[in-house]
Parts: C-alpha cells; sequence; structure tokens
C-alpha cells in the first residue's frame, strides 16, 4: 500500500514538474490590441524614426514675439502618453517650442520586441533617446528646459544629473524620483526563467484595469475624469502585441543614479505638485525640495498627481513663476545672427558662370523634398554624373539628423530650399507658428551654411489661406509633375510618371529619403536629356522674373523665335 501510494506521488510530482516546464509553452500568448501604432494614430499623427524605433510625438513651434524661445521637453508618466500634456501643449509654446513624445512601451511609439544590444526600454536606452529628440528639434543655440511627470520626472532629473550642462533647467511635476517602483534588484533573476519569461505578457495584461484604477486616484476631483479622458488613456491599448512590449519594459534595467543621489542634480530645478496627491504623496515632493540645493516648489490647491491635466492654468502660472524666478537665463539668450532682409534677397535668383537661360533654353527644374537623408550623398553623386542640378527642399529635424549633409549640397552648386523646421501643414498653425516654422529652418541652414533659403515649399503642399507668413516674402514654389516616389512604388514605375509628363517650365517633385529615388534617378536624368531637357535648380528656372510670394507650380515657356535656337530646340517647331 505505501509502495503504491509513493507511486502515485512521485507520478504526480512528476507531472507537474513536466506541467510548470511545459504547459507555459502551449499556452497561447494572443494580445488585446488589433492595429498598428500608425493604425491608432490616425493620418494627422507624427513619427520620427531614432535608431529602430518610431517616435509618435506632438510638436508646436513657438507662439510668442521673443526672439530666440527656449524648447520645452514634455516627458510623460507611467502609463501615460503625449495626451496627458494636451491642455497645457498650446500653453508652452505661447513661452518656447514645445515638445512632447511617448516613451517606448507607452503611447504610440513603436515597440520593439527584439533587438542586439541593451534594451530600448532601459534608462540608458531613454538617456540617448532624449539626446536624439533634444538634437532633432533644437535650434542653434536654444536653451532646453526638461519637464518631466511622475516616472518622466525620474527620466528628466537622471538625464540632468548624467549632462549637467545640457539643460537651462528642469521641471519636475510630482516626480517619482523617492520611490521609482518596481521590484528588488534580487528578483530580477526570476524574469529569465524562461517559463516566466514566456507568460510574461499575460502577467502584466491586468494593466488594462490596474491602469485605470490608478488614473482614477489621480485625480483630486472624479467628477473632472471625464468619458473621454479615460478613453485617450485606453486608446494605446488598441495596439497590437503592447503587452509583450511592456513586459519587456518591466524586464529592462532600472540603473537609476538619481534616487541615490537627488543632491547632486544640477540647479536650476522647480518641483510642481498637487496638494492632493496619492501616487507620489505631496509630502515626497516636499522632501525632494530640501534635498536638491536651490530647488523651487509649487504645491498647487485642489489637484491630485496629474495638476497639468486637472488644473492646467494654476500648472501654467507654477511653470512661469519657475521660469521667471529659477531659471530666468532660459528666456535670455540672444538671437541668432543673421543678414538683413535685403542682404539676402537683393542679388538675381541664381548668379554663375554656368547661368542658363530657361526662356531660351527648355528646361525642368529638380526638386527633393524631406531631406537630408541617409541617400543624400548618392543623390549627390548621380546629379554630378549627369551635370544635372536640383533643389533641395530641406527640414530642419531632418537637418539636425543628418547635418554633414547641407555642406555638401551647397559646395557641389545645388539649392536650397524652406520645407520648414518639423514638417507640419501649415494651414492647421496659427500665422505665428507659421513664421516660426519657417524662420527656425532658416536659422538652421543659416548656421550651417550661411545661406538662406530663397524660395518655401509647404508641406503637403499645403498653402494656408492668405499665404504663408514670411518675413522675406518669397516665392512659394509646389510642383507639377509628382514622381509619387513616396509610395510604394518600383523605380520604373517612377520613371514612367516622371518622363510621361515633364516638359519645359515643369517643377519636378522627388524625395531624399527613399531609396527608390536614388534607383530611378539616372533613368530619369537619362530620359529627361533625350527629351531635349536641360535639368535645373528651381532658382535657375525661376531666374530673375520671381521675386513676390506667389505661388508657383511651372513656369510658362514660350519656344524662342531665335533661329540659332530653334533649329537644335526638339520642343519648338519650325515652320518651313
Amino acid at each position: 500500500m505505501v509502495k503504491k501510494f509513493r507511486t502515485i506521488a512521485w507520478t504526480a510530482l512528476a507531472a507537474g514538474i513536466v506541467a510548470v516546464l511545459v504547459v507555459p509553452f502551449v499556452v497561447p500568448i494572443e494580445s488585446s490590441g488589433f492595429r498598428t501604432e500608425s493604425e491608432v494614430a490616425g493620418p494627422d499623427a507624427t513619427f520620427l524614426q531614432v535608431s529602430d524605433i518610431s517616435v509618435h510625438h506632438e510638436y508646436l513651434p513657438y507662439q510668442g514675439a521673443g526672439s530666440q524661445p527656449p524648447l520645452f521637453v514634455l516627458l510623460h508618466g507611467f502609463g501615460a502618453s503625449t495626451f496627458s500634456w494636451r491642455e497645457v501643449l498650446e500653453d508652452f509654446s505661447n513661452l518656447g517650442d514645445v515638445l512632447a513624445y511617448d516613451r517606448p512601451a507607452f503611447g504610440l511609439t513603436s515597440r520593439p520586441t527584439r533587438w542586439e544590444g541593451e534594451s530600448p526600454y532601459g534608462v540608458d536606452a531613454q538617456m540617448e533617446l532624449i539626446d536624439a529628440l533634444v538634437e532633432a528639434f533644437r535650434r542653434p543655440n536654444q536653451s532646453v528646459v526638461l519637464v518631466g511627470h511622475s516616472a518622466g520626472g525620474t527620466l528628466s532629473a537622471e538625464y540632468a544629473l548624467r549632462n549637467p550642462e545640457a539643460l537651462s533647467g528642469l521641471i519636475l511635476v510630482a516626480p517619482a524620483i523617492l520611490q521609482t517602483g518596481g521590484g528588488p534588484s534580487w528578483l530580477q533573476w526570476i524574469v529569465t526563467i524562461p517559463q516566466v519569461d514566456r507568460l510574461g505578457p499575460l502577467l502584466v495584461g491586468g494593466i488594462a484595469t490596474s491602469g485605470s484604477e490608478l488614473l482614477e486616484r489621480s485625480w483630486h476631483d472624479q467628477n473632472r475624469l471625464t468619458a473621454e479622458i479615460r478613453a485617450g488613456y485606453q486608446q494605446p491599448l488598441q495596439v497590437r502585441g503592447w503587452e509583450a512590449a511592456f513586459w519587456e519594459f518591466q524586464k529592462a534595467p532600472r540603473n537609476f543614479s538619481v534616487t541615490e543621489n537627488p543632491s547632486d542634480i544640477p540647479p536650476p530645478v522647480f518641483i510642481i505638485t498637487g496638494d492632493d496627491d496619492r501616487v507620489v504623496p505631496t509630502d515626497d515632493s516636499r522632501t525632494l525640495q530640501t534635498l536638491i540645493p536651490g530647488a523651487g516648489l509649487a504645491v498647487i490647491p485642489a489637484s491630485g498627481h496629474l495638476p497639468q491635466e486637472e488644473t492646467p492654468e494654476a500648472f501654467m502660472a507654477a511653470v512661469r513663476e519657475a521660469l521667471e524666478h529659477t531659471m530666468p537665463e532660459a528666456l535670455a539668450l540672444e538671437a541668432i545672427a543673421r543678414p538683413a532682409v535685403s542682404e539676402v534677397f537683393s542679388e538675381p535668383a541664381f548668379v554663375d558662370e554656368g547661368f542658363i537661360d530657361c526662356l531660351v533654353v527648355p528646361c525642368v527644374a529638380l526638386s527633393f523634398d524631406d531631406g537630408p537623408g541617409p541617400w543624400s550623398s548618392e543623390i549627390l553623386e548621380v546629379l554630378s554624373d549627369y551635370g544635372a542640378y536640383a533643389t533641395f527642399y530641406v527640414v530642419g529635424r531632418a537637418l539636425k539628423a543628418w547635418p554633414s549633409k547641407l555642406p555638401l549640397i551647397v559646395e557641389a552648386g545645388h539649392d536650397i530650399g524652406n520645407h520648414t523646421m518639423t514638417h507640419p501643414r501649415l494651414g492647421e498653425l496659427s500665422r505665428v507658428a507659421q513664421q516660426a516654422e519657417v524662420q527656425g529652418l532658416d536659422d538652421l541652414v543659416f548656421a550651417a551654411v550661411g545661406i538662406q533659403p530663397k524660395t518655401i515649399r509647404p508641406p503637403y503642399g499645403n498653402l494656408p489661406v492668405g499665404g504663408i507668413a514670411d518675413a522675406h516674402q518669397r516665392p512659394v514654389v509646389l510642383w507639377s509633375v509628382d514622381s509619387l516616389d513616396w509610395k510604394n512604388r518600383t523605380p520604373s514605375k517612377i520613371v514612367s510618371v516622371v518622363l510621361e509628363q515633364a516638359g519645359p517650365g515643369d517643377i519636378i517633385l522627388m524625395h531624399e529619403t527613399s531609396r527608390r529615388s536614388v534607383e530611378a534617378l539616372p533613368q530619369i536624368l537619362e530620359g529627361l536629356r533625350d527629351k531635349g531637357l536641360t535639368v535645373v535648380s528651381v532658382a535657375q528656372l525661376l531666374g530673375t522674373g520671381y521675386r513676390s510670394p506667389e505661388k508657383i507650380e511651372r513656369v510658362p515657356y514660350t519656344c524662342p523665335t531665335l533661329t540659332s535656337v530653334s533649329g537644335v530646340n526638339p520642343w519648338c517647331v519650325v515652320d518651313d
């Protein structure tokens, strides 16, 4: 009997061990999400590619009247997104340029689950991401102020600690520095167990419920927590695979130095919290102020863990207090030196020994948008091989990512056009914001190569009613031939679209950011040459006849009557 019992017991134990070892690998792991990040975000959302991560962000240029505004970079808290800054984004833009972004594992930023090297969800990777975003959006000589909420406050403070000379100010909103969350480090080995790792996405899926409870605790007055706000916080949970990414976030190393050395955070620092913060207790913020030498503090009445949402007016009043009294130098930098309008635009649009009169010679203008980019150098090589010239309509964030490309373009004799700082739809911006987008790009180009663009191309061809707010009143250049290289088309299709439509006076639209453009370009240039067309920049095509801010899609071409030209001009019909 005893022997039989032991046999049964050992069999049961063996079955249990097998179940623990094997069952996790046969349990189906399915996400509650059902769409991609871009599908959830919608067509008007903006993303910036940083390494292997597509960062969802919102950017508003400065709408005030100062000469050199700061750049505010806003970092949201745990379980939040740019949505948590919606009430104050425009207010921040009255003080400076403002960038809010979704931290990896949250919001609508892409969620990788495979990578080489360190985890993109770890602290070190987050520091590098802040570096990349500041580099992409910062204007020349612009001061930078980080504004971090809750766990985003911890990241902001860590960045300031590691980069003491990089910031002009640090605003911490209900910062979770004295309580960073997560389990003890000695338990980290558990998540490396294959069976636990396999079930991890299921284990963290409960955040959909616990996140709602956390949101409720974050508000002092829950009557202000509307169904629309709840839906805004729930939106990222529609993304397919969010659980797996959140599990990777949970596994990522939390190597914060600032939690052990808050007194080393470099000044100036200002702390803002609500008087009824039940997530990061208000007393924690008060204690943190005493630990950081010279730090300021504002405690907002009748407000909880999310003062920027619950009491936005009082929150912005605290921000202004921080800027005026704790970090005034963030607002006091001198404007970048630039030549006067008359010095920039009094000369002809194009003056060179090789000047081509496109009123006589049949020309077609070639233009590339959205650069510089990874293919800029190859495009320049192809243009050089064919003796062709082009206009490069550059974007500020791309120029910051590829700063070495612009001098190469200019040195090769090509023209530079203004395509704004962040590629917004200008028709949806205020006049002040439009001018900030345009002038910001002018400043960036002038700081890099000592010239300013002579024409503007609005992103998406979106021209505001009444024209673009441009102090220099430059021509607004659209296009008459769209290569459609931005679509998923083969190089041969791109070639056929251009060659079927292009004629004298046309302006061809291509993009610097597509490999397909590089592959199609030689055949396009050969085909245009075979059609008797000379490929020039937009400035060459316009010559000296266009100086007003009119909209230009092409330049009308009339066959010249000169007999010396008519015999070699295939676009002219010679009467017998």
